[in-house]
């Protein structure tokens, strides 16, 4: 018998963040520097996504969607000022957090996947063939 993962879900999400423009990765860049207020739930969140993972020996998929998001970022936007660049840094850690969140969100409480989602969430609602990213028991 099969784990549930949402292994199938990342596909979705990176082939969402592969369309997304300079200016959207900007706006989850921007989103993700004003989460300060659940910093604390948000990490609790992070470890306990990481620590699935790891237990599920999920490391693999969870390495390709990282390599994957870094890729899509960097062709979507072209070197531009030290600030844009530290923004976009700050995207492509919001939507790593999405995607190891995707991986194990079986395993998560709706709380921690919310936490995990919402930078990237903000942007992707916005558009009509972006996946949904609520947990799974919407």
């Amino acid at each position: 018998m099969s784990t549930p993962t949402g292994i199938a879900d990342v596909d979705a999400l990176l082939r969402a963040l592969s369309r997304l423009t300079a200016e959207e990765w900007l706006a989850i860049g921007r989103a993700e520097q004003s989460v300060r207020t659940d910093a604390p739930a948000l990490a609790t969140a992070e470890l306990l996504a990481g620590a699935i993972v790891a237990d599920q020996r999920l490391a693999v998929v969870h390495w390709y969607a990282a390599d994957a998001i870094e890729t899509c970022a960097a062709l979507a936007v072209p070197r531009g000022t030290p600030a844009a660049c530290a923004m976009i840094a700050l995207a492509q850690r919001a939507a790593r957090r999405v995607a190891l969140a995707t991986i194990v969100r079986y395993w998560l409480s709706d709380r921690d996947f919310s936490l995990l989602c919402a930078p990237v969430r903000r942007v992707l609602r916005a558009r009509p063939d972006s996946p949904v990213l609520r947990p799974p028991r919407d």
